[in-house]
């Protein structure tokens, strides 16, 4: 859709796998998680060695994300970027914008 900053993907079974561009990070309640069968994301990971959190690897499912508290993208050369709306077919979540607490110039997004 115009205007939009990135789109998910999703396998065959209808699981998110990752952004099409970037790493998706959701926190659902207080887990941590990154999609199971997306690419590895080396600024994903760098954040989430800073925080030092556990997280898991899971199937993304449409309402696991329709319940997370926050989702981020995470990516080369936009850092870490707090997710505000996502829209998908028969539905739109919005969710609270939180920014990373960090001053790792690979995190946070170019100015």
């Amino acid at each position: 859709m115009r205007g939009d900053f990135e789109g998910l993907l999703s396998d065959h079974l209808g699981h998110v796998t990752d952004g099409s561009r970037s790493g998706l990070l959701l926190q659902h309640g207080e887990h941590w998680m990154v999609p199971s069968g997306g690419l590895p994301s080396v600024t994903r990971a760098a954040w989430l060695n800073e925080l030092g959190i556990p997280i898991s690897v899971s199937a993304i499912t449409p309402s696991m994300l329709r319940g997370a508290r926050h989702v981020w993208l995470c990516g080369t050369g936009v850092g870490v970027v707090p997710v505000g709306r996502i829209a998908a077919s028969g539905w739109t979540q919005c969710y609270e914008v939180c920014w990373p607490e960090t001053q790792h110039p690979a995190l946070i997004i170019p100015r």
